[in-house]
């Protein structure tokens, strides 16, 4: 645990570094929100003795499932903005994978396509990584890692860390992930058969991430899967233009798109996933006075610390893990 913490302590700093050198702004936006960022209801509802105590009605405030929301409008203020903050999601799922409290640094500023945003988080991981290579944590982790419970082998982490090094990063489309998914279904069933048009499940993100040497993007998954605010592609709304990053033994460990700026398009999308527009007015004013091309990505801080540290379980990442069921230090 606490070669784990060091670890993330020197992800931490070295995230700063890489943002102050691109000329983002660190900023620091609200935990108590009123939105549902991602719309699919999975938040945490915030009560105290005084009710209605922030004057948003008898629900109260949320605890934030993700800050894309709120820096998309410090992004128009400031350019390029980006924060490393605590995030909430409420599911009943008490899987390796999943915490009902994590960590995600996310990022926005004004990038005119997909592409810039995948280019800025490769740029980001090989600056990360090779800070971190510099240093004493690589050799100190092969050390207290090996033979501990819910660990891959030691020998399996310079790999992962090479990897997230290199150039070039593997990026296909979804459909062509599903052409190649149901192709190896054919050959070796997975627990839940790939579909075209739906999400892809955790054994088939780490079977398409198994295949290549580096960490790979899925770009342009279908529209009707994914969050109200992804911009969609030419291609008569099918799709919209975002990616998820997908690593080996781990699966996705961020994602990202751009955003809808125009403000009827914002506005058909919210109406189509039948979303609260009440709720997010002062989001439609981001586009309702004017706007720009722009989006960003949410990196799980968590996961990525369970990769490069070897750990499968990220309950065992974090001092005081708090999910389904349970808490850590449940005084």
């Amino acid at each position: 645990m606490a070669s784990t913490l060091r670890l993330r302590s020197a992800l931490t700093s070295s995230f700063h570094r890489f943002f102050e050198q691109e000329g983002f702004y660190y900023t620091n936006p609200p935990i108590l929100t009123r939105s549902d960022a991602e719309g699919a209801g999975e938040s945490f509802n915030v009560t105290c003795k005084e009710k209605d105590f922030f004057g948003l009605g008898e629900k109260g405030p949320r605890l934030t499932v993700s800050s894309q929301l709120h820096l998309e409008a410090l992004m128009m203020g400031l350019g390029k903005v980006w924060t490393l903050s605590p995030t909430f999601r409420a599911e009943r799922s008490i899987t390796s994978r999943h915490m009902a409290e994590f960590w995600m640094l996310e990022a926005e500023w004004g990038a005119d396509e997909l592409s810039e945003i995948m280019d800025l988080v490769e740029r980001m991981m090989r600056f990360v990584m090779e800070e971190l290579a510099q240093g004493s944590i690589l050799p100190e982790l092969l050390t207290t890692i090996k033979g501990q419970d819910n660990t891959v082998p030691a020998g399996a982490i310079p790999g992962r860390w090479e990897g997230m090094k290199s150039k070039n990063w593997a990026r296909m489309k979804y459909h062509d992930a599903i052409k190649i998914l149901l192709d190896q279904h054919q050959r070796q069933p997975f627990d839940i058969e790939p579909q075209e048009g739906a999400p892809l499940q955790s054994s088939h993100e780490q079977f398409l991430a198994s295949q290549y040497s580096t960490p790979i993007f899925v770009t342009d998954y279908p529209a009707k899967i994914k969050p109200f605010y992804m911009l969609r592609n030419n291609d008569n709304g099918e799709t919209v233009a975002n990616f998820d990053l997908l690593v080996p033994g781990m699966g996705e460990i961020a994602g990202g798109s751009m955003r809808i700026h125009d403000l009827k398009e914002l506005e058909s999308s919210m109406k189509n996933n039948e979303m609260n527009e009440s709720e997010l007015e002062w989001y439609k004013d981001l586009r309702r006075w004017g706007s720009i091309p722009h989006g960003g990505f949410g990196l799980g801080f968590d996961r990525l610390i369970g990769y490069l540290a070897g750990i499968t379980n990220l309950r065992e990442v974090i001092a005081f893990p708090r999910m389904f069921g349970k808490s850590g230090c449940l005084n």
